[in-house]
């Protein structure tokens, strides 16, 4: 019985010592040959491994590795081929062909089945006005009758309807006098979904882009608390919509 015992717990253990080296050795796999590194609005580096999407600092070892890497490189106005380097705190982007030096654009990638959506920023209608009122006071807590918001409109699941996503924030010049609250929504077909609320200053649309090549965009999303009256402490989210739900596919705390 006790030799039954020690084995099993030697199996146990064997196990997981090969589950642990499979996870890395995965992990490596995937950050040395697949990291999916994208760069977007010269400020965000994303990568993959076995865990999802990941965010990393632009002076970190992980984002050393995407350096000197061919990506496609898209701007406001065209793309192209480019090389992706980074000097005094910015990114930039370089043209192959010419050697042109490109300062800011959208986004670089290293897949070219990654492309941003032609999506565009609308400022609010009397519609719109009534319907964050109407979400404000379903939500209710901290908002105060002040309060800004800002809208996209794209059709996210290609399913051939646009969605209209709502950024709604409170409005304050003093970060400790009451605890913000900001909301994201979404409305189609006269129905609003939340997708995400939270204690914090804003939420900021960054860009839509469809990761992971199922025809479905995925909001990468700014998420800001204040400080001080001038500063700010920022990471970023991505929202994916998958089987007409959304889902927080990777979350971050500021």
């Amino acid at each position: 019985m006790k030799e039954k015992i020690i084995f099993s717990c030697v199996v146990i253990v064997i196990i997981l010592l090969i589950s642990i080296i499979t996870g890395k050795i995965q992990d490596i796999f995937i950050k040395t040959f697949d990291p999916g590194y994208t760069i977007i609005k010269d400020k965000i580096l994303l990568y993959k491994d076995k865990d999802g999407w990941q965010e990393t600092s632009l002076d970190s070892n992980d984002a050393k590795k995407a350096y000197k890497k061919k990506y496609f490189v898209y701007t406001t106005s065209t793309h192209f081929n480019g090389y992706i380097d980074y000097q005094n705190n910015n990114w930039f982007s370089v043209v192959k062909d010419k050697g042109t030096i490109i300062k800011g654009f959208r986004l670089a990638t290293l897949k070219n089945n990654i492309s941003p959506a032609q999506y565009k920023t609308y400022e609010g209608t009397d519609d719109d006005d009534e319907l964050v009122t109407d979400i404000i006071n379903e939500i209710g807590g901290n908002f105060n009758k002040q309060y800004r918001y800002n809208k996209i409109i794209y059709d996210l699941d290609n399913d051939g309807i646009d969605e209209n996503v709502y950024f709604v924030t409170n409005i304050t010049l003093d970060p400790d006098s009451y605890i913000p609250q900001s909301v994201i929504f979404v409305e189609k077909n006269n129905k609003t979904t939340i997708i995400d609320k939270a204690h914090i200053y804003k939420f900021d649309i960054e860009e839509v882009i469809d990761l992971d090549n199922d025809n479905h965009y995925e909001l990468i999303v700014s998420k800001s608390k204040k400080t001080s009256n001038t500063e700010y402490t920022t990471c970023f989210q991505i929202y994916s919509l998958k089987d007409n739900k959304w889902q927080k596919i990777k979350k971050c705390k500021v």
